[in-house]
């Protein structure tokens, strides 16, 4: 195969994996909220008070949201571990979040341990 055949491939691929989640997104961030606003902000708030916990979830639906266009298409309904990788990128954007603000919450989030 051509080089030339191979970036084209590649070109199609990578547009129907921003077509594929970008469509999808004001689904994706309701599970979003519907799942990480209830099982995650209640660990958040056992560490970190309400106050704070919703502000890292703010924060963590923010980075989620910009993660969205960049999750690499892995055949969408064909394949059976898409929810994975989305729900590893609700995570992802948690650990982003809270590792930015390690610094300030690192006493809390060690004495809750």
């Amino acid at each position: 195969m051509s080089l030339l055949k191979q970036e084209g491939m590649a070109m199609v691929k990578n547009q129907a994996a921003d077509i594929y989640y970008t469509s999808q997104k004001p689904r994706l961030l309701k599970d979003f909220d519907k799942n990480m606003g209830k099982y995650g902000r209640k660990v958040l708030s056992s560490y970190f008070g309400d106050d704070l916990a919703d502000a890292i979830f703010r924060e963590a639906r923010q980075e989620y949201e910009a993660l969205i266009p960049k999750l690499p298409y892995i055949g969408g309904k064909k394949n059976h571990l898409t929810i994975n990788l989305i729900q590893s990128a609700w995570l992802l954007a948690f650990y982003r979040v809270l590792q930015e603000s390690w610094q300030d919450t690192r006493g809390s989030w060690e004495d809750g341990l």
